[in-house]
């Protein structure tokens, strides 16, 4: 087995809020393994929190099947994006390194939802060492068990009372979203032409100035000590990250939006089979025989207790998962909306000082460059 590793810093200069009290977590390195059908990457997850230190090795494939099951775990709330597969070019070092700072931004902003960051789903991932693939079938899936666990966790978003004008408030809202998603779509191809001006732009100044020290060196006949400037730092690199890591954070409100409504049908349907059983139950206890009964073999009276018990169920089942939908509806109208806008303009105003500094910083260099060598011309 061939193994390369390459440890690096997180660089992103993208503001997150704090993780939990005592707690930490981190993609310290990443390495790439040969194995038998080709290179694969792995990234080394480590932290700690109030049930101590962890450390564990994970793939790509596992954090996808992660934010899946989460998704499915907790429909209708936020939970980060990570990054989309790519096929090509994903064995790259620039790719491989952007792929572990969004990880790791994504594991960060986990840690910041402590419902998530809690759960069986997410500990099992930071901390036990199977396939995780092979973890997820020990899961219960259920739609119910995922209705109950909501409803334990918030009980108390059920004393408030959904406003009338749900829909609408929700339908602004998405359409908000809809279209800042449009405009960071816009601004990153922005972004990407920025980059690349600026690199042409500094290596072409690199360049002038090198031959400009040379023509001076002609005329005085004296050596400049300044040396030739031979790397620089790109700012609008800065806002390209941002960009793209801002990208997928909306992405995730919007697809908790749309949760909601396809929740909705959820509750559709199981009214729909509780219509149905009633009406099974009515013709059972009419003396009328429904298609299933001339195939069974069970008495009048046990098939009319069974379905009556399934209609008690039922009946369980959609109260539940309406108050999950109420859940869902209310924490993200009064809390998960409100607060992502007002962390998308503090990040938004962090990221714009983050640029003006590097940018200035950047040009100051230029200039300093220029200005030594005026002073080594009038020095001679």
């Amino acid at each position: 087995m061939i193994k390369e590793s390459n440890k690096t810093k997180l660089s992103f200069a993208v503001d997150t809020r704090e993780e939990l009290v005592g707690s930490s977590i981190a993609i310290k390195e990443y390495s790439v393994i040969e194995e038998k059908f080709g290179k694969k990457t792995l990234y080394t997850i480590c932290g700690s929190d109030s049930n101590g230190s962890f450390q564990i090795v994970r793939r790509y494939s596992e954090f996808f099947i992660l934010r899946a099951v989460l998704v499915e775990r907790w429909p209708g709330f936020y939970v980060p994006k990570i990054p989309s597969k790519q096929v090509l070019g994903n064995l790259d070092p620039a790719f491989i390194e952007k792929r572990k700072k969004l990880l790791e931004l994504f594991l960060k902003k986990i840690s910041n939802l402590e419902y998530i960051y809690q759960s069986n789903e997410f500990q099992a991932f930071i901390r036990n060492t199977c396939d995780y693939k092979a973890l997820v079938k020990t899961f219960d899936h259920m739609e119910i068990k995922t209705a109950e666990g909501i409803f334990k966790t918030f009980p108390r978003f059920l004393r408030n009372e959904i406003p009338e004008n749900v829909d609408e408030k929700f339908i602004e809202a998405e359409n908000i979203f809809k279209v800042a998603l449009q405009a960071l779509i816009e601004f990153q191809d922005q972004c990407r032409l920025c980059v690349e001006s600026f690199d042409s732009f500094e290596v072409d100044l690199i360049a002038f100035i090198a031959e400009f020290r040379e023509i001076g060196t002609v005329f005085t006949a004296k050596t400049s000590e300044a040396g030739n400037r031979e790397s620089f730092f790109n700012p609008y690199v800065i806002l390209l990250d941002w960009v793209f890591a801002e990208i997928l954070d909306v992405e995730s409100l919007i697809e908790a939006i749309e949760t909601r409504y396809k929740y909705h049908l959820v509750v559709a349907s199981l009214e729909n089979k509780l219509e149905s059983h009633k009406k099974s139950l009515t013709k059972i206890q009419s003396g009328k025989k429904t298609f299933s009964q001339y195939f069974s073999k069970k008495s009048k009276e046990d098939i009319e207790q069974k379905t009556q018990s399934e209609i008690e169920i039922l009946e369980k089942n959609i109260q539940v998962s309406k108050d999950c939908h109420k859940i869902m509806s209310l924490r993200l109208l009064n809390k998960e909306i409100p607060m992502f806008k007002t962390a998308k303009l503090e990040t938004y105003k962090h990221i714009m000082k983050v640029f003006s500094t590097a940018s200035i910083q950047e040009l100051t260099i230029l200039v300093q460059q220029t200005q030594s060598l005026e002073f080594f011309l009038e020095s001679t």
